[in-house]
């Protein structure tokens, strides 16, 4: 094996996000997700080159307010179709902040010209203030 075997990872087509559901911790069984919007559907664009992932779009958070956001994820690990990595994330629309920043872990899966994403949120209390984490699925199609 030498180094000049080693290609790099050419850039992917675009991929459109075009359905986005996210499912909050209801998992937990606590008073602290009553209430919550748990289907969040929106569209999205998605844009891969090798390794990285940028995103923006738009949902109905979970509570139930329109929210604009842009991510950034990074999927190192690749076994056969799924990928995985961490995630950031920037959304807006939320009343514990203007603007509020989310990281977790996202694992994507692809085949042909469709995918879909996992993306897994924990919660986080900031100043005396929780937020409460999900898991969230978004099914994607190339352009």
């Amino acid at each position: 094996w030498n180094r000049n075997d080693v290609k790099a990872k050419p850039a992917t087509k675009p991929v459109c996000v075009v359905a986005v559901v996210g499912v909050s911790e209801t998992c937990t069984f606590t008073n602290a997700t009553s209430g919550l919007n748990e289907n969040n559907f929106g569209l999205g664009y998605e844009h891969t080159n090798g390794n990285s992932v940028y995103g923006a779009g738009f949902y109905n958070n979970s509570e139930s307010r329109p929210s604009i956001y842009v991510s950034y994820a990074y999927l190192p690990i690749h076994l056969g179709n799924f990928s995985a990595g961490p995630i950031a994330d920037l959304a807006t629309g939320y009343t514990l902040a203007p603007v509020v920043g989310m990281a977790g872990v996202e694992v994507q899966y692809l085949v042909g010209n469709a995918g879909v994403n996992l993306i897994m949120v924990p919660s986080v209390t900031v100043n005396n203030a929780k937020a409460i984490g999900f898991a969230g699925l978004q099914v994607k199609f190339k352009l």
